[in-house]
C-alpha cells in the first residue's frame, strides 16, 4: 500500500496497520482494490470455506478484513509475546492485488521482481 500511495504523490504515513495505510489511499484507489478483492474467487471461496468450517462470520469486504486483521502484522510480529487466539488475518492475497494494481499503474513493473540469487561478494583491497 505504501508503494500506491508513493505513485499517488503522498508520502506513506509510518504505520503497519494496513486499515491506516488503506485509509490513506485516494478514493478511487481504495474502490479499485475493493473490487478487485470482491471479484477474487480464491480469497472469497477460503473466507466462506473457513467461516462454514468454525462457524464464525468472516467478513467478505476489504474494509471488514483491514478493521479485523490490519494489525495482525504487529501481533505475527511478536507471536512470542501475544496471545493470538483472538487474530483474525484473511489478507493473505492481499499483496497479489495490489501488486496487480501497481502494475496497472506501471507496467514497465511487471517484469521486476524479487532477486533470490547469491549476495554479491565484496572485493576487499
Amino acid at each position: 500500500m505504501k508503494t500506491l500511495i508513493l505513485l499517488e504523490g503522498n508520502k506513506p504515513i509510518p504505520t503497519h496497520n494496513l486499515k491506516k495505510l488503506f485509509k490513506a489511499l485516494r478514493g478511487k484507489t481504495q474502490k479499485e482494490l475493493e473490487q478487485g478483492w470482491l471479484s477474487d474467487i480464491p480469497t472469497q471461496h477460503m473466507i466462506a470455506e473457513f467461516s462454514k468450517a468454525t462457524g464464525d462470520a468472516l467478513p467478505t469486504d476489504l474494509r471488514s478484513a483491514l478493521e479485523s486483521g490490519g494489525t495482525a502484522f504487529q501481533y505475527l510480529r511478536y507471536a512470542h509475546q501475544t496471545d493470538l487466539s483472538q487474530t483474525k488475518f484473511f489478507l493473505g492475497n492481499l499483496p497479489r492485488l495490489l501488486r496487480q494494481v501497481i502494475h496497472r499503474r506501471k507496467p514497465e513493473w511487471v517484469n521486476l521482481g524479487p532477486s533470490y540469487g547469491p549476495l554479491p561478494v565484496s572485493q576487499a583491497p
